[in-house]
């Protein structure tokens, strides 16, 4: 071998040890940097994982207030059912009240109304004892007088004769306040 061939091959070993000692840097450089990116990758997919988990939390606590809210209203809803209910029923209770009370005026009204018009029903005991006479059912007389020499008579006053009114017809009632009204003078009476 000749000293230039010599030289041809130490130059070419020269050449290819830098290369390799190049691509040995680079190749550790490459890493390195592989290692940057993939840390760099996992602190983007934890920043990612952990918005993700934040938005998950406030849909969470949407979601819960929501319901919150919604079962308040719900409760409102029912108290405010529950309340009408009660108002309603208050309502029919004082209704009835009102119908009995009004029953009530009517009945005594038409008492009132009877014994105006003659007596239709049985006067009070001590009205009876007063009179000494027995009361009959005067509707049924056709007669404008009576004579009480033929009621039965416990005083001893026999032979008068007592004049009657014929009945009247039951006074007309005021349909709010369940009161006779005077049909001449369209007064409450």
């Amino acid at each position: 071998m000749t000293s230039d061939e010599t030289l041809d091959k130490l130059s070419h070993i020269e050449w290819r040890m830098k290369w390799k000692n190049l691509l040995k840097e680079a190749a550790l450089q490459l890493k390195m940097k592989q290692k940057e990116v993939m840390a760099h990758e996992r602190e983007l997919a934890k920043e990612l994982k952990a918005k993700e988990q934040a938005h998950k939390r406030q849909e969470c606590e949407e979601k819960k207030q929501w319901e919150v809210e919604e079962h308040k209203q719900k409760a409102q809803e029912k108290a405010a059912e529950r309340a009408k209910k009660a108002a309603e029923k208050a309502a029919e209770k004082e209704a009835a009240k009102v119908v009995k009370v009004a029953e009530k005026k009517a009945t005594k009204a038409q008492k009132a109304a009877r014994k105006m018009a003659g007596g239709a029903g049985k006067a009070p005991k001590h009205a009876r004892q007063k009179q000494g006479v027995k009361i009959m059912d005067l509707a049924s007389e056709s007669e404008s007088e009576v004579d009480i020499s033929e009621i039965e008579s416990e005083s001893g006053s026999v032979g008068q004769t007592v004049p009657i009114s014929p009945p009247l017809a039951p006074p007309t009632l005021d349909p709010i306040t369940t009161e006779p009204i005077n049909v001449f003078t369209n007064d409450l009476g």
